[in-house]
């Protein structure tokens, strides 16, 4: 068990935050890492994973046929319509943000500048395109 003096101890070779509970080391962030990618394997076998969600489509005709005016039915699909691309793109954006941080905890565990270039490239692009996608006034990456 490694004894820290200013930090508390904790389960072999993991460090917490005296009082916190918090833990950390090596240790730690590889289990943080194996946490997310549970998650993350759990969100793309759901219903709940982009694709899954893509195909909930709603055409227009099954509200109420191809050539019947419905100006209801046209407020609704276009409602459904608008939730749906934003629920899906929250989706996709919240797979890739898991993904992002599971790439930055390995790299801190081996270095940034050790981790494959296809996964420094991954992580770099998932930062371009979170930026791209917040919203003014909301916290950025």
């Amino acid at each position: 068990m490694v004894r820290d003096v200013e930090h508390g101890s904790g389960p072999a070779g993991v460090r917490t935050a005296a009082g916190s509970g918090v833990r950390r080391g090596p240790d730690a962030l590889r289990a943080f890492r194996r946490d997310l990618d549970a998650v993350l394997d759990q969100l793309r076998a759901s219903a709940a994973r982009p694709a899954g969600l893509a195909a909930l489509d709603l055409p227009r005709r099954s509200l109420s046929g191809t050539a019947t005016p419905f100006a209801e039915a046209d407020g609704l699909h276009g409602a459904y319509a608008g939730v749906h691309r934003q629920l899906v793109s929250a989706v996709e954006q919240l797979d890739a943000r898991i993904e992002a941080v599971g790439i930055a905890v390995h790299g801190v565990d081996v270095g940034f500048e050790n981790l494959e270039l296809d996964l420094r490239e991954r992580f770099w692009r998932i930062h371009a395109d979170t930026t791209a996608h917040a919203r003014p006034g909301e916290a950025r990456p």
